[in-house]
């Protein structure tokens, strides 16, 4: 669910990365789903990721921007990019959407249980 590590990312080299961008890359007219773009990663060095792109040819691997504004999460697969966004709806839904007033304390120790595993 997370973004890949630098460690993930050198054995992608010359394979596609899906990026979920971020930052001046973003187009705020779609959604983030419909805005995740797979490329192929030709290099990686100790902050960045180089692709074979014609507009955004590097982006920090930490996801942070860079000196133009460019930023984006890399992702190893759609799968990773999706869990991703879905795990931030959620927590979403759960913050602002869910009333735990409906469950019983028996069920809000349950859960509380799961969480701390």
């Amino acid at each position: 669910m997370n973004q890949a590590t630098k460690k993930e990312l050198k054995k992608l080299i010359g394979n596609y990365v899906w990026v979920l961008p971020t930052g001046s890359n973003k187009d705020r007219k779609i959604n983030d789903k419909e805005s995740i773009y797979s490329v192929r990663l030709i290099k990686i060095t100790s902050i960045n990721a180089y692709f074979e792109d014609q507009l955004v040819n590097k982006l920090k691997i930490d996801g942070s921007c860079d000196e133009k504004n460019h930023s984006g999460l890399i992702f190893s697969s759609k799968e990773d990019a999706m869990d991703y966004l879905w795990g931030i709806d959620f927590i979403k839904f759960l913050k602002f959407d869910f009333d735990f007033k409906t469950l019983k304390i028996e069920d809000l120790k349950k859960v509380r249980d799961m969480i701390k595993g």
